[in-house]
């Protein structure tokens, strides 16, 4: 018998209190002698023979100890492709515009299609809602879930309504009801848009505040120089007041504002019991946002430690938090054979962050449902930047696949570069798998 290269001792209150399994994703609670068993076969698997049977056999059913001839890798391998081959759910993230009303300073669209103006017509929205069917009924997907994006999607309200009354039509005849999200800045909000968002049940919209009016509005201010802040948390009111639509609240980070956060969130406190949630991301320096980042960014070692510093005051302050999720979300758009992104041009992408990178273009829905677009897709998502010696050590392989493909262009501008996640898993997600240990959730079972 041997422990599994993919399992984790997770430490709580500096003792060992669980293990984890990065492959299938089981946690299990341990006391601290039984962790102190499992420490010692990392150097010696013959203190397995101190477990009792019934604890070698929870270890054994969550796969977190294993027949010595298992092949693990080759247990990845088999895993990963199930779920880059998996077409029950279809995701598609459509960007109605390129065009937005505000001046963010850490824009990472700026220079790729922001400048180009461009806003989605009804023929590109038929294409694409035609190339979707089509998708689902070949590959008989059980789900569909369309993610609108831009540019600031409700610049183009036509599309915003258009397109969820037309693939509705379109995928009744399999079965299919559709699920409508929204990631938006917040600032457009009248009564036409909140019958849209109650007549296709949109389950959220993710929007954006990063902190007081006075830092929020430096750095996410109108076009015009006018400020958002007020605007923005006015119509997140109206949102949760007169919608069923879940709101996420993104707050962007870096040295800028994260001191400021804390006290941010008691601010709006008068969100936490309603249907809300949080999420915090760090600003990543990209190619268009030099000035930015220069000023403020924070080091990496930094950023990932604020990150779990501030899910952790967010959630002692009552709020429900969306965590990184590495953990329990798995392999991201850019690896899933029926997850794409759409530009308004019905260009196709597989990572949100890449329209307007011409490079990474997959093809165009102009082109029809062609076996050359779809071997398109199985060329990206067949990449193995994680087929090196260090990664296939690494006990987060299944968590984090060799990095990711956007920061991998950005910083080193090529996708088939490997970017060590390493650090952040350890430092942000782990933080959360103790979060959920404490609260009793996600739990396997558990040795006394």
């Amino acid at each position: 018998m041997k422990l599994s290269r993919f399992c984790k001792l997770i430490s709580l209150n500096g003792k060992f209190k669980a293990i984890i399994n990065c492959l299938n994703r089981a946690i299990v609670e341990l006391s601290p002698d039984k962790a102190s068993v499992l420490e010692k076969m990392y150097d010696n698997v013959s203190s397995l023979a101190l477990l009792d049977d019934e604890s070698l056999n929870l270890l054994k059913t969550t796969g977190l100890v294993l027949e010595d001839s298992v092949d693990e890798i080759d247990l990845f391998r088999r895993w990963f492709e199930n779920i880059k081959l998996d077409t029950s759910i279809i995701k598609a993230v459509v960007l109605l515009t390129s065009r937005c009303n505000l001046g963010c300073t850490y824009c990472f669209e700026d220079g790729y299609i922001k400048n180009r103006q461009l806003d989605m017509d009804r023929e590109t929205a038929s294409r694409i809602i035609n190339w979707l069917h089509k998708f689902a009924k070949k590959h008989k997907s059980k789900e569909m879930k369309v993610y609108f994006y831009g540019g600031e999607p409700t610049l183009n309200p036509e599309m915003l309504e258009f397109f969820p009354e037309e693939l509705i039509c379109a995928t009744s005849r399999e079965g299919i009801t559709p699920e409508f999200y929204m990631y938006t800045n917040g600032t457009i909000l009248n009564d036409h848009l909140i019958k849209v968002l109650e007549n296709y049940k949109f389950k959220y919209l993710q929007i954006t505040l990063d902190g007081p009016p006075e830092i929020h509005n430096k750095r996410r201010p109108f076009k015009t120089g006018k400020r958002s802040y007020k605007v923005i948390h006015k119509n997140i009111n109206r949102i949760l007041r007169d919608t069923n639509s879940k709101v996420l609240l993104l707050i962007n980070f870096d040295l800028q504002n994260y001191q400021a956060l804390p006290s941010f969130l008691d601010e709006i406190s008068e969100f936490k019991d309603q249907n809300f949630a949080i999420a915090f991301s760090p600003v990543f320096e990209t190619k268009c946002n030099l000035e930015h980042c220069n000023n403020y960014r924070l080091p990496s070692k930094q950023y990932y430690h604020i990150w779990a510093d501030l899910l952790k005051i967010a959630a002692r302050k009552g709020f429900s938090c969306n965590p990184i999720r590495i953990f329990d979300k798995g392999p991201c758009t850019f690896w899933r054979l029926s997850h794409l992104v759409f530009d308004p041009l019905g260009n196709i992408y597989k990572c949100i962050g890449m329209p307007g990178m011409e490079e990474y273009k997959i093809g165009n829905v102009s082109q029809g449902f062609s076996p050359d677009l779809i071997e398109r897709i199985y060329k990206y998502i067949e990449m193995t930047p994680w087929d090196n010696d260090e990664c296939r050590k690494c006990a987060y392989l299944p968590l984090c696949l060799g990095g990711c493909r956007l920061h991998c262009v950005m910083e080193n501008g090529n996708i088939t570069d490997t970017f060590c996640h390493k650090e952040l898993i350890e430092n942000c997600e782990i933080e959360m798998i103790r979060d959920l240990i404490s609260r009793k959730m996600t739990i396997e079972g558990s040795i006394e």
